[in-house]
Parts: structure tokens; sequence; C-alpha cells
């Protein structure tokens, strides 16, 4: 009888820290990323999102011919939204 006893305090806790982190919903979630800059200006960058590496030509394309090749795996971040923190 003590074990269903300790086993229902403990759900009843766990209960209880699920309900807490669903009231703070409003956080700023995280994303990350995982690929290869192809191209970099002073406000963006063109990220190339594949697990393959690109080849040595496609970082002298241009953007057109980058957003051409890769249209499915890209990525423009703007530079001036990254927080670096």
């Amino acid at each position: 009888m003590p074990k269903i006893g300790v086993s229902l305090i403990v759900l009843i806790i766990f209960l209880a820290g699920c309900n807490k982190n669903e009231q703070h919903g409003e956080e700023t979630k995280m994303q990350s990323l995982v690929g290869y800059v192809v191209l970099k200006d002073n406000e963006r960058a063109i990220l190339i999102t594949d697990t393959k590496a690109p080849v040595k030509e496609d970082y002298d394309l241009s953007e057109g011919q980058l957003m051409n090749k890769f249209k499915n795996n890209i990525v423009i971040v703007g530079l001036s939204e990254i927080d670096n923190t």
C-alpha cells in the first residue's frame, strides 16, 4: 500500500510540473539549422540545408544561380535578425 501512495505522489508532482511548463508557452523557442553558407553579404547569407557539402564551384555561383540549383534546400538568413548572444 505505501508504494501506491508514493507512486501517486510522484505522479501528481509530475503532472504539476507539466502544467507549469504549459503556462510558459509565450517564451521564444530556439530553432537550429544545419547546412553550409555559400554566399554572404552585409545583410544576408544563403544557407544550403543539405547533408552533402556543396562542390567548390558552387561557391562561385551568383545568388540567382544558387537559388535555381538548390531551390528545395535553400534558406536566406537575414543577418541583422541573428542574436549572437
